[in-house]
């Protein structure tokens, strides 16, 4: 194979045009990135016209939530592509076509009322299984739809959790294992430093929980048979906070 040799010459010449060709190439990227930025912030296409926010969801504190992302921060909220299909347990509909944007609360996604008990009355919120907060709610009454009182009070803003989702996988499985009872629970109540979950039945009926245990169905066997029995009315409270143990007085 014959090798060629090139001079000091030509070697600075064609390194020169291999400079001028990555300086071209790095030109026509850096003006198409740009050319693509400018085109994201300021296509009318993607611009939004309008909001339209069902129900009583505080918007303000939606944009809030979405606002927390840097693609947001970046692009502003009133740009279609800064919004994702779900923002703080709202689900979000694009129509490009009119400019318009929909947050809908999804019924399907609705678990339970979480109510904050305050000196005024209670501040209620729906929650969804994770115990995230969608969206207000009204203070019901009724064992159509789980109550839960919160005792503390402190009352979160929408798109947060009631409490850490790990505890409150263990409230959805108590909710839903008693649910499947007929017991007939009016309400709950949940004490923040306790961690504790207390049903209240429409006859008297007292069961205690600890959200920190994830309950067996063992136990909602055991308070079915004290049901059916009578024991359970009968009783002041049945007392589960304690892992493997049942209280009875």
């Amino acid at each position: 194979m014959q090798k060629i040799f090139l001079s000091k010459g030509q070697r600075r010449r064609h390194y020169r045009g291999l400079r001028i060709k990555l300086y071209f190439a790095s030109g026509l990227l850096i003006a198409a990135v740009v050319g693509l930025v400018y085109g994201l912030l300021n296509i009318p296409f993607l611009h939004i016209q309008k909001f339209e926010v069902s129900g009583s969801a505080d918007f303000e504190e939606i944009r809030g939530e979405l606002l927390k992302g840097n693609l947001a921060r970046f692009l502003g909220f009133q740009n279609f592509l800064a919004w994702p299909s779900k923002v703080a347990g709202f689900n979000v509909e694009k129509d490009l076509l009119i400019g318009t944007l929909r947050i809908i609360a999804g019924i399907a996604d609705r678990f339970a009322i979480w109510c904050y008990q305050q000196e005024s009355g209670n501040q209620c919120y729906w929650i969804n299984r994770t115990g995230q907060i969608l969206e207000k709610a009204p203070d019901t009454e009724g064992a159509a739809i789980p109550k839960i009182i919160d005792l503390a009070g402190k009352v979160s803003r929408i798109g947060a959790w009631v409490i850490p989702i790990d505890f409150f996988d263990n409230v959805e499985k108590i909710v839903a294992g008693l649910d499947r009872l007929s017991v007939g629970v009016r309400e709950y109540s949940y004490d923040q430093k306790l961690q504790e979950l207390v049903a209240g039945g429409a006859r008297g009926e007292r069961l205690i929980f600890s959200v920190r245990f994830t309950p067996s169905e063992k136990l909602f066997s055991y308070i079915q048979e004290m049901n059916v029995s009578g024991k359970l009315r009968a009783a002041e409270y049945l007392d589960f906070t304690v892992e493997n143990r049942i209280y009875l007085k």
